[in-house]
């Protein structure tokens, strides 16, 4: 008895679930209503998790349009194994890219683990964020799912999935190519149905070397100009999926990445800035006499010197020159009293200025000395 109950409930169930296709379903396409109201299919999830967003139709599997659908629009019955090999082995798709376009799901831990495509179940196109679209098999519909939703499994949500980008790392032939060198860059393949686009900066430095050929282009270094060169590749991917746009993220997909280098000799660096300074007396008493020593730094040697003085109190106008050389020598002239130090005394200014040899110019602070007696400071030679 409770076996005829189960296999009565089996088939109103079915029934049931043929019904609700046929309200949905209409020659294979959806109306405007159920398009702009799309419903749970399956379970009790979230309408966030599981939706229809496209109609029955025998034209593509999982496969074809996660991976090849999305690319060239052509149907193509795969399998996981053969995507994994073809796609991924290759590397040209990789694993946890910062911009994911892809998933693959694993049926299990013990597969999952040991990444064995032949455990690969099911396959979609991650379209924003967190949420794939897929058909579900053959003769399927069109779904958008939250990622871990698994269409296989209502109500379970599984973790053994991978998401993957597609592979924009460039490859050159010649990491370090100088004038007259011709060299390749690429990626680790060309994905079915993907636009790539190639640029070189500057072209006084560097040109295309014939025709880039999808993901592969020749270049040539024509200049031994010192310049940084920059190659850049854009790969475009991901056509709009069948389905209702609605639901979409912005399609295609684009990508970019480039490779920088040098070539050409760089100039000398430059000299560090000129510096300079002096040192010696800070007094000079009655028919005395004073020293300074200059030090100078950086810049192009030789360095020219010279020496410049003025009263403080500017009775004597403008500073003059009183000397040329590192070393200055002054001598105290015109006291008034030689007998004995008078109380009186004389302030002067005295500065430096040092050229090097490509006439740059460096000016010191003043020094101040303080002489006795009314009093002119000469110099010794």
């Amino acid at each position: 008895m409770k076996k005829i109950l189960f296999a009565y409930f089996s088939m109103t169930i079915l029934l049931f679930a043929c019904q609700k296709e046929d309200l949905l379903v209409d020659n294979g396409t959806f109306s405007e209503k159920e398009l702009s109201n799309p419903q749970i299919i399956l379970g009790d999830e979230p309408t966030n998790e599981h939706l229809q967003i496209g109609a029955v139709d025998n034209l593509y599997n999982c496969f074809g349009l996660a991976f090849t659908l999305c690319e060239t629009g052509e149907k193509e019955i795969g399998n996981g194994y053969s995507f994994y090999n073809d796609y991924v082995q290759t590397g040209i798709f990789k694993e946890n890219g910062l911009f994911p376009s892809k998933v693959l799901y694993w049926s299990d831990a013990i597969y999952y683990a040991a990444k064995d495509p032949t455990g690969i179940t099911h396959a979609a196109m991650i379209t924003d964020g967190d949420i794939v679209r897929s058909k579900e098999g053959i003769g399927g519909a069109l779904y958008q799912n939250s990622i871990n939703y698994y269409y296989l499994n209502p109500g379970v949500s599984y973790s053994y999935f991978r998401r993957y980008s597609l592979n924009m790392d460039l490859i050159m032939s010649n990491a370090s190519p100088e004038n007259g060198n011709i060299f390749t860059v690429r990626t680790n393949g060309s994905a079915p149905g993907v636009l790539y686009q190639w640029t070189c900066t500057p072209s006084n430095v560097i040109q295309f070397y014939g025709t880039p050929s999808g993901h592969l282009a020749t270049f040539k270094i024509i200049s031994d100009d010192y310049e940084q060169v920059t190659i850049t590749l854009r790969a475009t991917h991901q056509t709009e999926p069948t389905g209702d746009n609605s639901y979409s993220r912005s399609y295609p997909v684009e990508l970019s990445s480039n490779k920088r280098f040098t070539v050409g000799t760089p100039p000398p660096p430059p000299p560090p800035a000129l510096l300079a300074n002096f040192t010696g007396s800070t007094s000079i008493l009655v028919n005395g006499t004073g020293s300074w020593t200059a030090t100078a730094s950086g810049g192009i040697s030789p360095y020219t010197y010279s020496w410049w003085l003025k009263r403080s109190d500017g009775s004597t106008g403008e500073a003059y020159m009183v000397g040329t050389g590192s070393k200055l020598f002054l001598m105290s002239v015109s006291a008034k009293s030689t007998t004995k130090q008078p109380i009186q005394t004389t302030n002067f200014d005295l500065y430096l200025k040092v050229w090097d040899s490509q006439n740059s110019i460096y000016q010191t602070s003043i020094h101040r000395i303080t002489a006795y007696g009314d009093v002119n400071l000469v110099s010794m030679y």
